[in-house]
């Protein structure tokens, strides 16, 4: 239901079904009350990828329009974007008087061994019942020498008029010496041939987390000198920010904050953030002993506090014992592979069964995921002689540990010096046997053949 006069209703059904690993089709249909050309809307859609960096993708909905984008990238990061819509001249769904509109784009960095710079071309053509409406914009962005500088060319040609309106800006940023930065920018109408706006902002960062800027403003055309001031500082749990315009004829005093207040429901933790959260996914990691290796938390398994994660992905933030991770500010509905850390445990014995860990994240929600960590088990002994001449370590001796079923769970090679030892068993019942075979060879006899072995939790 629509926030309108009317509470219009809306929904709209999608459904795509993935051919192979280079088209994907879709259909659907689409429903809105207040659409006077038709309620019911029905539409197909179909995606493909055409060769190596070249995409394509389309849409129809009946009564409506017609859209289709074709996407090409090199591997030298040449981007082109190709993008047409037809509108139905009598539709009412969307509420513009648009009948065509297209637009290009191509853009690619410019690399030599002084700077690097971005550039982008854009135009966007709207046909409209009456006229024809385009835009231009050249974008030119990059670093020399430690000044950042962008320089923009905006153009708008509109069949009615004859002039079309063309202007430039550049600005640019200094980092001078106390930490000040020092941003000049300049607008150029080159219609009219005269400069038309002069900006000049300085910026210091004060205390921990704060910046103060002073700025100045020349308006050539309206002959206004407007003063700036402003202040932004970063909390915890909020941004906030002061400014004041002062000018010939006016003032004006702005005041902000935001922020956002999360509650992990599976801890039952609230944390505050200075960025917004609605709409951003989260997931909630919870690592712990699985003493008795089933893989699920059992009341008395405690948590393992350290844990780090090999990969960087959103913000990573732990309680106050470590044993809980939490990683906010995620991208909603994409595929992320969470790769832990095995060597950041500070127990030998401790083992990650599956370090890698795929997830689909969700928007506003915590996920929870139990991370199982295994203790692993160790046996060890000796193998030695007893002769005439006393008791002495043999190597080379094969000892077997088998475990309840029968089943060979190890295989150990003793040292030269007799000592055998092996990491790496869980909580069980076992045995250890040598290796007869071996020992024949050797012409020794071992008077006790199998020994049982059992490794608590």
């Amino acid at each position: 239901f629509l926030e309108n006069d009317e509470n219009d209703r809306f929904s709209r059904l999608n459904m795509n079904y993935g051919l192979n690993n280079a088209i994907t089709l879709g259909g659907g249909v689409e429903y809105l009350s207040d659409v006077s050309s038709g309620e019911v809307m029905p539409f197909v859609n179909a995606s493909a990828r055409v060769a190596s960096g070249l995409l394509f993708s389309g849409e129809y909905m009946y009564g409506v329009k017609g859209e289709a984008l074709l996407s090409y990238h090199t591997p030298e990061s040449l981007q082109i974007d190709l993008n047409y819509i037809k509108y139905d001249e009598d539709q009412t769904a969307i509420r513009l008087n648009y009948l065509e509109e297209r637009k290009i784009s191509i853009s690619a960095p410019i690399r030599t061994k002084a700077f690097y710079m971005f550039s982008r071309l854009s135009l966007n053509q709207i046909l409209l019942p009456a006229t024809k409406f385009t835009t231009a914009q050249l974008l030119l962005s990059g670093g020399f020498m430690g000044v950042s500088t962008n320089l923009t060319t905006y153009g708008v040609f509109n069949s009615r008029v004859d002039n079309p309106t063309i202007y430039s800006s550049l600005s640019q940023t200094y980092r001078l010496p106390y930490k000040l930065i020092f941003s000049p920018r300049v607008q150029y109408d080159v219609s009219r041939n005269t400069f038309t706006n002069l900006n000049i902002d300085l910026e210091r960062p004060v205390f921990k987390n704060g910046f103060a800027n002073v700025g100045y403003e020349n308006n050539f055309r309206r002959d206004q000198h407007i003063f700036e001031f402003g202040l932004r500082y970063s909390f915890d749990m909020a941004q906030t920010s002061f400014s004041s315009r002062i000018g010939r004829n006016n003032s004006s005093y702005v005041e902000s904050a935001q922020g956002s207040i999360l509650l992990d429901d599976n801890t039952g933790y609230v944390m505050a953030r200075n960025r917004t959260s609605v709409s951003r996914a989260a997931l909630t990691l919870v690592p712990f002993l699985d003493l008795n290796w089933n893989g699920q938390k059992d009341p008395m398994e405690p948590g393992v506090p350290g844990l780090k994660l090999s990969n960087r992905q959103g913000n990573v933030s732990y309680n106050k014992d470590r044993t809980v991770i939490r990683i906010t500010e995620l991208q909603p509905y994409v595929d992320l592979l969470l790769q832990l850390d095995p060597m950041s445990l500070d127990n030998i014995a401790w083992k990650i069964p599956n370090p890698k860990i795929a997830v689909h994240t969700t928007p506003n929600h915590f996920q929870e995921i139990y991370v199982p960590i295994q203790v692993l088990g160790e046996v060890g002994g000796m193998v030695y002689v007893k002769d005439e001449s006393g008791s002495r370590g043999q190597g080379r001796i094969i000892i077997n540990i088998l475990d309840a079923e029968g089943n060979q769970a190890a295989r150990i090679l003793s040292e030269g010096d007799g000592i055998f030892t092996h990491l790496g068993l869980p909580p069980a019942k076992y045995t250890a046997e040598g290796v007869k075979e071996r020992q024949q060879i050797r012409g020794y006899e071992a008077p006790q053949e199998k020994m049982d072995i059992e490794i608590a939790v």
